[in-house]
């Protein structure tokens, strides 16, 4: 079951293949993880 991402107001999904970890600055990849790619939120 998929679930679908509502974004608060003011905001909005964008969907990148990769992101980079915060704690160690490495860049992660969504396949290695098995997804497509990241949800980040953002503003409008």
């Amino acid at each position: 079951m998929k679930r679908k991402l509502v974004a608060p107001p003011g905001k909005r999904y964008v969907f990148r293949p990769y992101k980079d970890d915060p704690r160690t600055g490495q860049r992660l990849w969504a396949r290695h993880y098995g997804i497509k790619a990241w949800p980040i939120l953002v503003d409008e």
